[in-house]
């Protein structure tokens, strides 16, 4: 791939919590362009503890010394690259001036964290999924299991601790 082509291509950065506005700029003071797109009608990151940066390829090493910044998205110890036309509908999105909501996709054995209601707190993992609008989460007690229906839009992923290895 020549340097043009790496220019194109955008690299997902995790972030910590709430972190994702001051991780950008310091990234655009590094020579990276950056996205962080916003929530419809709001400054909230569209999607929590990610920034989208790209640079010439091979400087990735001067993101993850950023401080904030957590890792570089990667798949099977690959660094996922993101094409520039994902990112130029995200933006198209943003600026078609219709409301839009962030979307979860959740697979069958995610473990998840219940954000609100009478379960707030509460980890599981999706055992199936119902519909768009609902899913099974298994809740574990005592090597037995709870099922609950929940709607997608109270969960989140939980993600793996910034020490341990995440597979794909």
């Amino acid at each position: 791939m020549g340097v043009a082509e790496d220019y194109c291509q955008w690299l997902a950065v995790q972030v910590r919590p709430r972190r994702e506005l001051s991780c950008a700029s310091l990234l655009i003071g590094k020579g990276y362009e950056t996205f962080v797109p916003t929530r419809f009608e709001s400054d909230h990151p569209l999607f929590s503890g990610y920034v989208f940066a790209r640079s010439l390829g091979g400087t990735s090493a001067r993101i993850v010394t950023t401080p904030g910044v957590i890792r570089l998205v990667a798949f099977a110890g690959q660094t996922a690259m993101i094409d520039a036309s994902e990112i130029e509908a995200i933006r198209a999105v943003l600026q078609a001036g219709v409301p839009y909501r962030p979307s979860t996709v959740f697979q069958t054995g995610d473990p998840v964290r219940i954000l609100d209601g009478a379960l707030a707190g509460v980890e599981g993992t999706v055992c199936s999924i119902r519909s768009r609008r609902k899913l099974v989460v298994s809740i574990g007690l005592l090597q037995r299991s709870v099922l609950v229906d929940i709607d997608p839009l109270r969960l989140a992923h939980i993600l793996p601790h910034p020490g341990k290895v995440a597979h794909a």
